[in-house]
Formats: C-alpha cells, structure tokens, sequence
C-alpha cells in the first residue's frame, strides 16, 4: 500500500490522542466520585466539555481515514467498527514507528536501556526527543498476524496456570506432560512477541460486537459458536464457553482485516494452518464485503 509518511503521523498522533483523553475522562470521573459522592457526572461541565473534545478528535480521524483503501472498500460497512477502532486496526496491521539518528538517520537500536546508534557508535541518551521514521509491515501469513495481536495459544501449567519455558512450570518447577493452551499474558521481565495495544483493541472490538442486535453477521456467528461448546463441552461454564466464543469471532474479523488487505495490496494469501489440514473446514469469506477475495493458497 503506497504511503504519505504525514498522513499515517496523524492518524498515529490522533489514534493516541484520542486515548489519552479517553483515560483521563475516566480518571476525572473517578476523582469527581471520590470528592463529590453521589453527584450526577451527566451534568459535570468538566466532564462534558472533554467528551466533547473526545468526539471531535474521533470525527477527525474518520477525516483521515479517507486515505486508506480498507476503510474505504470494507471497514466503514462493517456495524460496531467505528473511526478510532478502524484507525488502531490500520495503524497495527500497516506501520510501526521506528526511532532513527538525529545525525545520521540510521535507525536506532536498544542497547542496555537505551538507544543507540551503531553508525554513528554513540548512544542518543541526554539529546531529547527521538525522531522517528514511519517503517510499513507485512504478515505474510494469517497465524502471523493472529500471533502480534495476541490472539495465539501458548502451553500453560494445568495446575498454577502459568506459561511453561520449554516445557517446564516456573513456579511448579517441574516437566509439563500434559499442558493446557491458553492466551499469552504479560511477564515481568520477559519481552512480549505481541502487541499489547493490539490485545486491547481485540477486547474493544469484542464488547462492540457484542452491543449489536443477534442478526448482525459477527454476532451471529458469535451466538452459534457459543451454543456449538455449550453443547458440546457439557464441563464447562456460560463463562468459559462465552470467552471461547468471542476469542473465535474477533479472531473471525481479524481474519477476515487480513484477507481483504492483502486482497487490496494485490498480495498472495496463504490458507489458514487448518484449512490446509482439513479441507472440511471452509474459509469463511469476509462479511460486509462485496470485493472479490482470492482463495488460491
């Protein structure tokens, strides 16, 4: 997808914006309750005027949308999709941020807590802000992209529930024979290879999936996954089986970002790792879309 670097800086600084704003209503909400308990927040001018602010900033970033194809072709018909969510989405599967040398322009590297420049073979510490470069990604595959928006499964201890190191519980202290699979989760002190953001955006995508009337397509879907393990696991709780099936339908949408990107950026797609097991498992084509999609492996 050809790029303007200004325009996808916007949308970064307005996608960011909008968060910031967004935590500090809540934490003026809560501030206002702690002082003035039972005062109705609806008539808080504070209060009013930055939700003001923050609607602002979400219809200027439906302005900046207009750029990119997907949005145009696809998102802006999906129902629960609205601009900020489609600007995350845009930012997460096309561009990082890379932060670059002020002298030389090579990109930076970490380097025992800090950046440094292995051109000019000095440390950036102490100049001030980074400068950084828009860099656009690629995910080749769609287990790929599942994996950095943490939608991937990775072997847990039955027992204390946490991730096992080849095989081995770090807290049980002992070989796993028979672990679970669950979603990843954050470890201090260990470099997560998936995007925090982007699990946040996959649980916001979810409860506004969920808000929707049960004929919408995503809903539906969500609505027979969840009656397919209630009958099918009798064990397991509304609970387990109300999580199991959001975590498929968002991973259902996701696939579905990832088919019609590739399809506009005239890239090849792979089937998914299942399909290609078990040609019984149909590739669902892309609801809300009326493109044609490419099904070729």
């Amino acid at each position: 997808m050809e790029t303007n670097e200004e325009y996808v800086k916007s949308l970064i600084f307005m996608t960011r914006t909008y968060e910031g704003i967004t935590k500090q209503i809540t934490a003026a909400k809560l501030r206002t309750l702690s002082l003035a308990p039972g005062k109705n927040l609806k008539h808080d001018s504070t209060i009013s005027e930055m939700e003001s602010l923050k609607g602002k900033i979400d219809r200027r970033i439906g302005k900046e949308l207009v750029f990119y194809p997907i949005w145009n072709e696809w998102l802006k018909d999906v129902p629960g999709i609205g601009n900020t969510t489609a600007g995350k989405l845009i930012i997460l599967y096309y561009f990082k941020l890379s932060a670059i040398c002020k002298d030389c322009g090579t990109e930076l590297e970490k380097k025992e807590g800090t950046f440094f420049c292995p051109t000019c073979m000095k440390s950036v510490k102490g100049e001030g802000n980074l400068i950084h470069k828009v860099c656009v990604k690629d995910f080749p595959r769609i287990s790929s992209w599942w994996h950095y928006m943490g939608r991937h499964n990775v072997e847990h201890c039955p027992d204390c529930r946490k991730a096992l190191a080849d095989g081995v519980c770090p807290k049980c202290k002992k070989q796993i024979e028979e672990p679970i699979f669950l979603m990843p989760k954050r470890q201090t002190g260990v470099q997560s290879s998936w995007s925090t953001p982007g699990r946040a955006v996959g649980h916001t995508i979810r409860e506004s999936f969920n808000k929707q009337k049960p004929d919408h397509l995503y809903k539906a879907y969500y609505l027979r996954e969840k009656a397919k393990y209630a009958d099918r696991h009798a064990d397991w709780t509304k609970g387990h089986c109300h999580n199991v099936a959001w975590n498929n339908t968002v991973k259902l949408f996701l696939s579905h970002f990832w088919q019609v990107a590739r399809t506009l950026d005239g890239k090849e797609m792979t089937l998914p790792y299942i399909v290609n097991k078990n040609p019984a498992h149909n590739l669902i084509a892309p609801y809300y879309y009326e493109g044609e999609i490419a099904k070729a492996a």
